[in-house]
């Protein structure tokens, strides 16, 4: 064993500490390896020193047209200008101006008005960009800014100059211009560090959009850390899955809608995703089940939920998914902190709701742009205000249970919109949820939910599925379904325009109400929309045809969702298979209320052989199931992808892998062994691998 040279850790340590400046970490690496490609997006790449000379071409011609220190230079750019993008950003930090990136898709008006709030003097765009007609001294597209000469380095700005105003998200009001310097976008990076973070992988994949906070960690990963970074201008499952096969993608950074569309298309199941080592989400928490879904879809890949925001970066929680915790968003990590405050500011003891606050462990604050109110109201001595409400357990590990703003305040209780929603995320047939809160003239306010589905989803069907779930005050009273949901360019659910799809109802979604007692009481004939034999919401005694009959089209025989009394023709009769088969025939049909022997997706006694079969109530086995005791198991075995041996990520009983082989090892383990063959579970132990985003 080696003996360590004296004073080695404490220079190590004030290397760690010397405050940076983005050009400077720039030309140390381009200058260290010319030829490592930092950026790849399509048939295009950009080496380190070509990095290098497009940015001082670009801080000297900023220069040589009058941007003085400090003016702001607007960066409009499009999904498929990565490469230009990167250039123009450090070109413009070079020049000791200040970057605000935008993206085209931005709506002009809003580009207008982050140009005009930011004060800039100056745009820089790529291709496309001719519709955002906006008043600025000096405009340079793409011709212009590819003719700009080589030139020698000018004078770089200072740890402490401003370098980024980045704009949130803007999905509560108007986007906020968030200030950082350059100190802050370095801290804790150094021109020569003995690792480079995402060490275990060549390349690392995402698809995030220009303008956004997670894109400007990924500019910065393909800065400093060892791969280089391959982006696509497009997020669609079947292709982010090929380029992970055909690159052999160590690294991959997503957003929760991503994921989700990831692990629903089955596209992780088509290509060869083998050599994914991290899959990291950020942006907003991960449901568990998602996070559950992804370990058993990347059993080689380690799954991190990040947790930041534009104004408290590059402070953020960095937590490796761990049955243990499922909805755990992390510790601290970068030598951040981390407390729960109650309304006064004072912290809040383990298991205690309050509001998230974190704390970075160095660099120049973030401050809002010209808002000190703003600004005095959400960092507050080195501690920047999430405007989370979550709680810490006694280990230190922050869930979250809501945004402030999206607790549902229902009659004496309150409802996590982040509880229903990882709920929701549970059944088979839905994609996508979001929930928030609709005026209701009792409780004040009452949670409604709206899906995207395979199927339509009956809302008394939605209620019985979450009725071992959740409390009742928490089911949703309404649901609505949408082809897909409102989402700005960070990837988070704009949910004020979910409350437009139940004031107007338009025609895009489908919506529905938890019947009221005595409503509806005329007997039907038998046919038509919402027909039925006898009285009662959607009820229906006697044989019927239309939209909604009592026992046709979604319901099923005797006892489906608001069944009647006798049976009724759907799809098919007899064989009893189909999605959701409870027994006899049809899609949807049933003999009894929950209970049958037929196969399809859920089904309940007996053998039987599906998309999720099993064994009773919402069982299965097989792939992301368990042998005999999947995810709420019921009785005897079924069949599924993967019978017989019974691994999965939700084993109950009986053997199962998750993150590790070992007998009944996996999330939720219940009877028979229990072991978890690794060691810790890679957040506060160091064990497992180490990640950064």
């Amino acid at each position: 064993m080696s003996t360590p040279r004296p004073g080695a850790d404490v220079r190590a340590a004030a290397a760690a500490r010397t405050a940076l400046t983005v050009p400077q970490l720039l030309a140390a690496r381009a200058a260290a390896q010319p030829g490592h490609v930092a950026v790849t997006q399509g048939a295009d790449a950009l080496s380190l020193s070509a990095w290098q000379a497009r940015t001082q071409a670009v801080a000297a011609g900023l220069r040589a047209a009058g941007v003085r220190p400090g003016e702001r230079v607007g960066l409009l750019y499009g999904a498929r200008d990565w490469i230009a993008y990167a250039c123009s950003y450090t070109g413009v930090l070079a020049a000791r101006a200040v970057a605000v990136p935008i993206s085209t898709r931005t709506a002009p008006a809003e580009a207008a008005y982050m140009l005009e709030h930011s004060g800039a003097t100056a745009l820089l765009h790529g291709p496309g960009a001719e519709r955002f007609d906006t008043p600025v001294r000096l405009r340079w597209g793409p011709q212009d800014v590819a003719a700009l000469p080589q030139a020698r380095p000018v004078e770089g700005p200072r740890p402490g100059d401003p370098a980024q105003i980045l704009y949130t998200s803007g999905t509560t009001g108007r986007p906020k211009g968030v200030l950082a310097a350059h100190a802050n976008l370095t801290y804790g990076m150094r021109l020569d560090p003995p690792l480079r973070t995402l060490a275990h992988s060549r390349v690392f994949l995402h698809a995030f959009p220009i303008g956004t906070n997670a894109a400007q960690t990924m500019l910065f990963n393909a800065l400093t850390a060892h791969p280089g970074m391959l982006v696509t201008a497009r997020f669609a499952p079947d292709p982010f899955a090929r380029l992970i096969e055909q690159h052999r993608v160590g690294s991959v950074f997503v957003v929760p809608a991503m994921a989700i569309e990831l692990l629903a298309s089955g596209a992780l199941e088509r290509y060869d995703t083998s050599g994914v080592a991290l899959f990291g989400s950020t942006a907003a928490a991960l449901p568990p089940s998602v996070a559950t879904g992804l370990a058993a879809a990347l059993p080689g890949a380690t799954i991190v939920n990040y947790y930041t925001s534009t104004e408290a970066a590059p402070t953020q929680t960095s937590m490796i998914f761990s049955p243990r915790r499922p909805a755990a968003i992390g510790l601290a990590a970068a030598g951040g902190a981390l407390r729960v405050c109650d309304a006064d500011g004072r912290a809040c003891p383990a298991g205690v709701t309050g509001e998230v606050w974190m704390r970075s462990a160095g660099g120049a604050p973030r401050s809002y742009l010209g808002d000190p109110g703003a600004t005095a109201q959400v960092f507050r001595g080195g501690w920047t205000r999430m405007g989370d409400i979550g709680y810490l357990d006694a280990d230190g590990y922050l869930f979250l249970v809501d945004r402030e703003s999206d607790v549902i305040k229902s009659g004496a209780d309150k409802v996590s919109t982040i509880a229903v929603e990882a709920a929701l995320h549970e059944h088979p047939d839905i994609v996508e949820a979001a929930v928030l809160g609709l005026p209701d003239p009792v409780l004040g306010r009452a949670p409604a939910a709206v899906l995207v589905a395979t199927r339509e989803l009956r809302l008394a069907e939605v209620r019985r599925f979450l009725a071992t779930r959740l409390a009742a005050h928490e089911q949703p009273s309404r649901i609505a379904h949408v082809g897909e949901l409102p989402r700005n360019a960070g990837g988070k659910v704009v949910k004020h325009r979910l409350r437009e799809l139940f004031e107007q109802a338009p025609a895009a979604a489908r919506t529905s109400a938890e019947p009221v007692a005595g409503a509806d009481t005329t007997p039907g004939a038998g046919t038509g929309a919402n027909p039925g034999g006898s009285g009662g919401a959607d009820p229906g005694a006697g044989a019927g045809t239309g939209t909604k009959p009592g026992v046709g089209a979604g319901e099923g025989a005797a006892n489906g969702a608001r069944p009647g009394g006798s049976a009724g023709a759907n799809t098919g009769a007899g064989a009893g298979t189909g999605t959701k088969a409870r027994a006899g025939a049809g899609t949807n049909p049933g003999t009894g209320a929950g209970a049958g022997a037929g196969d399809g997706a859920k089904p309940g006694a007996g053998a039987g052989t599906g998309t999720k079969p099993g064994v009773g109530a919402g069982a299965g086995l097989g792939a992301g199931e368990g042998a005999a005791n999947g995810a709420r198991p019921g009785g005897s075995a079924g069949a599924n992808t993967g019978a017989g041996a019974g691994t999965g990520a939700k084993p109950r009983a009986g053997v199962g892998t998750n993150l590790g082989a070992g007998v009944g090892n996996g999330a939720e383990p219940g009877a028979g062994a229990t072991t978890d063959t690794s060691a810790g579970d890679g957040n506060s132990t160091g064990e497992g691998a180490a990640t950064h985003g």
